[in-house]
């Protein structure tokens, strides 16, 4: 599908209602007709201050606008000295920063993101686009995470959050070493990714401002004015998905009639785009190098080069923790725009070590340089440089259970899971993808299955633990998930906070011992009572038994005005029965999850193979039930809609989550 550029936007999603495209004037959002509805209430203001924007003031029931979209990179825009050199990188080079003025048209908006789920009462950004100078605040929006968009020049940049005066890296965003590979530094490639357009000419209007669910709806964007063409246009950089934005023209609320619009969850029409990756150059390179880059030069159609001189492009160390079973090797990352008036159409480069050492084509001579025939994902790897496609495609989130799923007892199941960590560390970790594990176990137990496999089962970004009422994040230790030790995890205590509402573990616990009396003895005892985790109790009982024991727990926490979810699972004899706060589970970790990564629904996949992993089977989110599930589960499948969002693999365990992912083109 091709970038939005005012023109041919996608048909809207299944299930949501697209606009009549009848008309040719510009659809007014007013509550009394069927467009959209004004919807102020859910916009907030994007102030230079740190309060929240869902209060902060308005005029005439319409949010402010930003102030300016502030210009940076230009030549001493800001000072150089960074106030902590130990916490982030004020070495680090950008060719962003030019001593000729930068025309606002050859500026590109892009969105910085501070998820709600991670800690902070105060956030700001700072980075190479500002040459580490004052860090500017994000504002907070009504959904509660802290944005701003800022106009850059296109280009790579590196950049870092301070939140309460502490300067971090999101575990959302890419992170590379700065230039000096010392400290650690989110970092992005800034280039357009979509357009934003209004025909005033035909429409109307002189001051128009774009409005969207990319910042929450915390922020209005303003559109420049092209007097030649009578087009108002606004060019941003936004990750891969699909979008809803509405226009807010001379204070009107309108939508462009000639685009798809949907009908949005809230009640409102929106207009809608679907981005895609940008063009560019995306190289990954399998090295023993501790510091590495690229001399790259674009080639035209017919291969000559574009320019004499060779340009240097630093190598960064990717997400992935796979040595492709060499010692010391790991994989690198280099990307090069592609897009634009003067975009190369190939390119040619070749490797330098940080001492010097050239790698050039095996027999090619001394001048001989790889080749990459188009824009695209390549992987160079002793010598040999092959395509590598899952690089152009936005990255996905898998969501997996562990035991019976990904990881078994014997060596047959534990060739599967090293196979399947083969793929992950050499593939899909490479793109930035996020590995989730959401299993039954506790965090200990968890870490003990971690060691046990010695390095077969990757590191996953995430781990929902005791069946979705805790969650726990990836410590990075001041790295990236590639050199983090995987022993270290920080409990993400907004997810607690969540599962306490309408939850008092003193009632269920009475419930679950009151039902443990009800059944003769030894036929049920406990597995956890809250002890271990307070959001869950765990009961082991005799399946012919379980509904006796469910039903007790039902009603005796009901008549306590409690509300709870009762999960079984198990085979054979005996099942095991969690009771856990309605709030929680493992849909609603994983779907709490999912929304701080920023993955779209329809690139999130769940596996599982038990009665327990139904409910995140059952989501909206394509799912994997692999070939050894239990009966339980496949009477489960049985029932459900063959729509092509559930597939059932062949393969088993580790196998089957690799089969499924391929048959829902998530490979």
């Amino acid at each position: 599908m091709p970038l939005v550029s005012g023109i041919g936007l996608p048909k809207a999603p299944p299930g949501l209602q697209s606009t009549s495209r009848t008309t040719k004037t510009a659809l007014e959002c007013s509550s009394s007709s069927r467009s959209l509805p004004t919807i102020p209430q859910r916009l907030g203001v994007r102030r230079d201050s740190q309060a929240s924007l869902s209060s902060s003031p308005q005029t005439n029931g319409i949010p402010r606008a930003l102030p300016e979209l502030q210009l940076q990179g230009q030549s001493g825009a800001a000072s150089s000295k960074y106030p902590n050199t130990n916490e982030a990188d004020s070495t680090s080079t950008s060719t962003n920063n030019t001593a000729e003025p930068i025309s606002p048209n050859d500026l590109v908006v892009t969105t910085f993101r501070w998820p709600s789920q991670l800690p902070g009462s105060t956030v700001a950004v700072t980075g190479s686009f500002n040459n580490w100078g004052t860090p500017l605040p994000l504002g907070r929006t009504p959904s509660g995470d802290w944005v701003r968009s800022i106009a850059l020049p296109p280009g790579p940049i590196q950049f870092k959050f301070v939140c309460d005066g502490q300067y971090m890296c999101s575990p959302c965003e890419a992170a590379a070493s700065n230039s000096a590979g010392g400290a650690i530094n989110n970092q992005r490639l800034v280039q357009s990714t979509c357009e934003f357009t209004w025909p005033s000419g035909a429409l109307g209007g002189r001051e128009i401002m774009v409005a969207g669910d990319w910042s929450g709806w915390g922020e209005l964007l303003p559109l420049a004015h092209d007097n030649n063409t009578g087009v108002h246009s606004l060019q941003c950089c936004l990750p891969p998905g699909a979008y809803a934005y509405q226009f807010l023209v001379d204070g009107k609320w309108k939508l462009r009639p000639d685009l798809d619009s949907v009908h949005t969850p809230d009640g409102h029409f929106a207009n809608t785009m679907e981005v895609q990756l940008p063009p560019a150059f995306r190289i990954f390179y399998s090295t023993g190098w501790a510091n590495a880059s690229l001399n790259v030069r674009g080639l035209d159609k017919e291969g000559k080069p574009l320019t004499e001189e060779w340009m240097k492009v630093d190598l960064h160390d990717t997400a992935s923790r796979g040595h492709l079973g060499i010692t010391g090797r790991r994989w690198k990352v280099a990307k090069i725009a592609a897009s634009g008036e003067n975009a190369p159409a190939a390119l040619e480069f070749y490797p330098v070590s940080g001492e010097g050492v050239e790698d050039r084509p095996f027999g090619g001579g001394t001048e001989s340089a790889y080749i990459c025939p188009r824009p695209g994902g390549f992987k160079l790897r002793s010598g040999k440089l092959r395509p590598f496609m899952r690089a152009s495609k936005p990255p996905v989130m898998l969501v997996s259970d562990l035991d019976g799923t990904l990881v078994g007892d014997g060596a047959d199941a534990d060739q599967k899971t090293s196979d399947f960590g083969a793929y992950w560390e050499d593939n899909a970790a490479l793109v930035g993808s996020v590995l989730v594990y959401n299993t039954g176990r506790s965090l200990g137990q968890f870490q003990g299955l971690l060691e046990a496999k010695g390095g077969a089962l990757p590191v996953p970004d995430a781990l929902i633990t005791a069946v979705g009422t805790k969650i726990f994040l990836l410590d990075r230790e001041g790295g990236t998930r590639g050199t983090a030790s995987g022993l270290s995890w920080q409990e993400d205590t907004q997810w607690a906070g969540i599962l306490s509402g309408g939850w008092n573990l003193e009632i269920v616990r009475a419930a679950g011992a009151e039902a443990i009396t009800l059944v003769p003895e030894n036929t049920a005892h406990w597995l956890d009572d809250g002890s271990e985790h307070p959001h869950r109790i765990a009961l082991s009982v005799r399946a012919d038994l379980v509904p006796t024991v469910t039903e007790s727990v039902k009603n005796a926490t009901k008549l306590q005005g409690v509300r709870v979810q009762i999960i079984i699972s198990g085979a054979a004899d005996w099942r095991y029965v969690d009771v856990v706060s309605t709030q929680g589970g493992k849909l609603a970790a994983l779907e709490y999850v999912r929304a701080l990564f920023g993955i779209a629904a329809e690139q999130c996949v769940a596996a599982g193979d038990s009665g327990n992993d139904a409910l995140m089977l059952g989501g909206a989110n394509p799912a994997v039930v692999v070939g050894n599930a239990q009966d339980e589960l496949l009477e489960w499948v049985m029932k459900q809609p063959q729509d092509g969002r559930l597939v059932v693999s062949d393969q088993e365990m580790a196998h089957g989550v690799l089969e499924g992912m391929g048959r829902l083109g998530l490979y």
